[in-house]
């Protein structure tokens, strides 16, 4: 629960990923009458891939390059971790062959198995609708290999889809380990 994660590193992680945005070149800043035709990507993840050591009641965040869909992130996020995560992982064929391989056969049974072994929680976006963090219900399990992965029709906030096909299992994929 949120209450059960210490308020300072709450803040501090929101200000850490609201100063992500703090950019010169900040395409979120465009004329709202100009049609955006380039696919939203991201611009940082925290706790960064391959981050170790990291807080049992970290929260995530995402930044990305322009305004997003909240809805539309919020259903492709996916956050798990332990042995839950790895069966998922070995389910794909991560360490050979997999779905690119062509030994996966039905994804919608995929993500229905990640979305019964990932975190709820809470999020939050920045005004300008491109920084978001999801803090979850419970801290995640500590001495554990953490993945962020995000997954489908993730859309810009004016309706541009994010590009997907250029990542290995249909989606970027971020993993961290947590501390004590």
């Amino acid at each position: 629960m949120l209450h059960d994660t210490p308020r300072a590193a709450l803040l501090t992680f929101a200000a850490a990923v609201l100063l992500l945005g703090c950019t010169s070149d900040d395409k979120s800043e465009m004329d709202p009458g100009n049609v955006v035709t380039e696919a939203p990507e991201i611009l940082a993840v925290e706790p960064s891939d391959g981050q170790m050591g990291t807080l049992t009641t970290t929260a995530v965040g995402i930044k990305f390059d322009m305004p997003m869909d909240a809805a539309s992130v919020r259903a492709g996020f996916h956050l798990s971790g332990g042995d839950d995560m790895h069966a998922w992982m070995d389910s794909l064929g991560h360490h050979g062959g997999g779905m690119m391989g062509g030994h996966m056969v039905d994804m919608d049974h995929m993500l229905a198995w990640m979305d019964s072994v990932h975190y709820q929680g809470d999020w939050h976006w920045n005004e300008l609708m491109d920084s978001c963090y999801f803090v979850p219900d419970q801290p995640l399990m500590p001495h554990t290999d953490h993945m962020i992965y995000l997954y489908g029709d993730i859309l810009s906030a004016h309706g541009t889809h994010m590009e997907m096909d250029n990542h290995a299992f249909g989606g970027p994929m971020f993993h961290f380990q947590t501390g004590p």
